[in-house]
């Protein structure tokens, strides 16, 4: 826990996941990964997202999300390894009001800094060796998104 008082018109998000994922009962067939770290599950995950109202425009944030997830196993017995990797998201949201409700408009470039890494990593079989080898997805690149959206207010 972090405690503070960030400065004004600043929201800062966090959270961190320290876990110790260990194969267990994998059998006597499998014994080689008894004890081993799960495929693609990294030991520690963290985020910070950093939100700044800009003060000289009303309804406008900025907006910094930063993500780091370490390294982690590639196969069951735990003599191959996928690297951690950290990613970075910059986005702005402008909100006002218009005749019936409020629109929001926001606009995000996911992935700035276009990382290359592996979002998720798993064996054929959860129970220890792979008999049907091994699955990896890759990471989104670099995307820049938009979007509106219209909230109909009753009574305006």
């Amino acid at each position: 826990m972090i405690k503070g008082k960030p400065p004004a018109n600043l929201n800062v998000f966090g959270g961190f996941t320290w876990l110790d994922p260990q194969l267990q009962g994998t059998g006597p067939t499998n014994a080689a990964s008894n004890g081993k770290q799960v495929v693609g599950v990294p030991r520690i995950q963290s985020n910070i997202l950093l939100e700044k109202q800009v003060s000289q425009v009303r309804g406008l944030a900025l907006n910094l999300n930063w993500h780091h997830t370490g390294s982690c196993a590639g196969n069951t017995t735990n003599t191959i390894w996928v690297a951690g990797y950290d990613t970075v998201d910059l986005g702005a949201r402008y909100e006002h009001s218009v005749k019936y409700g409020d629109l929001t408009w926001r606009i995000t470039a996911s992935n700035v800094g276009d990382q290359n890494y592996w979002a998720s990593l798993f064996p054929g079989s959860i129970k220890g060796p792979a008999t049907t080898g091994y699955s990896a997805l890759l990471g989104i690149p670099r995307i820049i998104s938009t979007s509106v959206r219209y909230s109909w207010a009753k009574g305006k």
